[in-house]
């Protein structure tokens, strides 16, 4: 994986705005023009890959080419392909993806999304509602198993699947839930089993 993120930096990479700390990438090695959306799928990739193998040699890079991505979007939506010369604005790259790969990236490093709020970030299956309310949270997800992250503004007092309380514990890879304290709030990661509804009590 990391020959992968190397390669596409080394060979989409542009290193104009690097004396501000991100290498951009192009859009394709015939159109090397920088792009909002290319540049923020390789942060998002940099962030999971920081979050699944502890190398986080990358990670402030990423998350400057997060801002980056944001800088280059028009006050009223339009997203800009930064192209000196032309100025032109990109059709359909900037707006359906483009997105996506901020959720992606908050869902692999939480404590990009914003403090003091309730974010359901990431769930392995496809969630069919959420409800936030000031001391209960509440959603409901198509599969009976699964493991979701949230940034959430304070410590849950509890956390019930279908009713029934689950554990809270150090290791989110067992059925239960685990609780990671930031300066604002934290991060909540719930693995569950035989329940598609979650009642996170405030």
């Amino acid at each position: 994986m990391r020959g992968i993120q190397d390669w596409a930096l080394k060979t989409l990479g542009i290193p104009y705005w690097k004396r501000y700390g991100p290498t951009i990438i192009g859009e394709q090695t015939v159109y090397k023009v920088q792009g909002q959306s290319h540049t923020s799928r390789h942060a998002s990739v940099e962030l999971r890959y920081a979050e699944e193998s502890g190398d986080t040699s990358r990670k402030e890079e990423a998350v400057r080419q997060l801002n980056w991505a944001t800088y280059m979007v028009d006050d009223d939506g339009k997203n800009w392909y930064p192209n000196f010369e032309l100025q032109e604005i990109w059709w359909t790259d900037g707006y359906g993806d483009y997105v996506r790969h901020f959720l992606r990236a908050m869902g692999a490093a939480p404590e990009l999304a914003p403090p003091g709020q309730n974010h359901l970030l990431r769930t392995t299956s496809v969630c069919k509602r959420v409800d936030y309310q000031p001391r209960r949270i509440t959603y409901e997800t198509f599969d009976d198993s699964g493991a979701e992250v949230l940034r959430l503004a304070s410590k849950p007092k509890a956390v019930r699947c279908r009713g029934k309380q689950i554990p809270h514990r150090q290791d989110s890879a067992e059925v239960g839930w685990s609780w990671q304290s930031l300066s604002s709030g934290g991060v909540l990661r719930l693995n569950r089993k035989g329940s598609n509804q979650v009642a996170i009590l405030m």
